[in-house]
Formats: C-alpha cells, structure tokens, sequence
C-alpha cells in the first residue's frame, strides 16, 4: 500500500511487515492471501492510496528517486 502525504486519519491503522520511507509519503508491506486476487489501484476510496498487487510494482530500498530523495526502510 502506497500513501502519499498522511496516512488518513478515517482510514483503519493495518498491521505491516514493513514500512518504507519514500519521497512522498510511506509504502506498508504486508503478506499477500494465496487464494484472493487484489487488483492493483491508484486511488483506494477517493484517497491518494494507492494499492500495488497483481500488475503492479514497487521501488524498494535503497533506491534513489529522481528527486534526490532515498528509500529507506523505517519502525512504524
């Protein structure tokens, strides 16, 4: 999952395995369920979350944006 600015405040806190730094805001982690399909998203109920899953990807740490700015896994 792919917030940019502020985790929502009407949005559930979700328990991840990691949580990652980026230039705009943070990428959580979690385990992905064997027998369910999720759809990738750019928006996740008219909120700048984006859902990355079958036919997504991610930059992962240590990756370096074109703004300068680094990835880098953080303790949330």
């Amino acid at each position: 999952m792919d917030i940019d600015g502020e985790y929502p405040e009407d949005f559930p806190k979700l328990p991840s395995l990691a949580s990652v730094k980026t230039s705009r805001g943070v990428h959580y982690y979690f385990f992905y369920p064997e027998k369910n399909k999720i759809k990738s998203r750019n928006k996740l109920n008219g909120a700048d979350i984006e859902i990355k899953s079958d036919g997504g990807y991610v930059v992962a740490p240590p990756s370096v944006h074109p703004s300068g700015g680094r990835y880098e896994f953080i303790n949330t």
